[in-house]
């Protein structure tokens, strides 16, 4: 165990380097025997408690990837959907910001995931955190004017359980990757319109290859939201509550991703 605030592996250097750069002044807090975040963060008399967490390619992509490499080809086929296991780590790792360090300041969680499948995980922690499922909407069954409308795909939020309702101290969650990175605001946190305006969401709205998500600001025409008295295992009440708000009728779309690949070697 690490007692003396050193930074301990490549995920909490590359964050310290990544928020450096933009001016902030980045702490190591010592660990003890209670669990503790990372980092203080610091900026202009703003703080953020950050934890920093690696998250490893999924495991069906991993497993393409060794069949590849033993067989020299490899599909993979898996639903574009929120995870339950991501839900399980952005909660457990939450835990670690209500610690007993006596500082006030906003709550982040930093997931590293510099590797080929950070895209896939940028939209399944995208979907986790927000319950976001794309449905499709018809202003009703009619032939006729299904004919004349078509049919719309729309983003629904909240439509399932999701992280951000049952983490409401986490003001942030920070997904980095490949150079690209986003902050996602949680809609619920306890100090969201601080956070908003906050320089942590300021940089990442500025800075190249980042990007600030927070749908109830950013939403399109079409998006929509459940309200939060649904109850998310019944499909029926979410079909009526959208129907009454939305005045269509809707359906939850099921998405696949396919993957194909063959090693390619490269002649010296």
């Amino acid at each position: 165990m690490t007692s003396n605030g050193v930074v301990r592996n490549g995920a909490e250097a590359k964050a310290k380097e990544v928020l450096e750069l933009s001016q902030f002044v980045v702490t190591k807090i010592p660990e003890t025997e209670r669990p503790t975040p990372d980092f203080i963060v610091q900026k202009n008399g703003e703080q953020v408690l950050l934890e920093v967490t690696e998250k490893e390619p999924m495991e069906a992509f991993a497993q393409m990837l060794h069949q590849a490499k033993e067989e020299g080809s490899a599909t993979l086929t898996r639903e574009i959907s929120s995870s339950n296991r991501l839900d399980g780590v952005i909660r457990a790792k939450a835990k670690q910001l209500e610690s007993p360090v006596a500082l006030n300041g906003f709550k982040v969680l930093w997931i590293a995931g510099t590797h080929a499948d950070s895209e896939f995980m940028t939209e399944a922690i995208f979907r986790t955190l927000y319950g976001t499922v794309r449905v499709s909407a018809v202003p009703s069954l009619d032939m006729e004017e299904m004919a004349k409308v078509g049919i719309a795909v729309r983003y629904c939020f909240y439509y399932n359980r999701f992280t951000f309702y049952r983490a409401r101290e986490l003001d942030g969650v920070i997904f980095y990757g490949h150079g690209r990175g986003y902050v996602f605001v949680n809609p619920l946190g306890v100090r969201l319109k601080e956070f908003r305006v906050s320089e942590i969401c300021s940089m990442f709205a500025r800075a190249e290859g980042m990007r600030v998500v927070d749908p109830e600001v950013q939403h399109g025409e079409l998006d929509m939201f459940l309200g939060l008295d649904v109850d998310r295992s019944d499909g029926r009440a979410k079909w009526q509550y959208l129907r009454e708000k939305y005045g269509v009728l809707t359906s939850p779309l099921v998405e696949n991703q396919f993957l194909g690949l063959m090693p390619v070697e490269i002649p010296d």
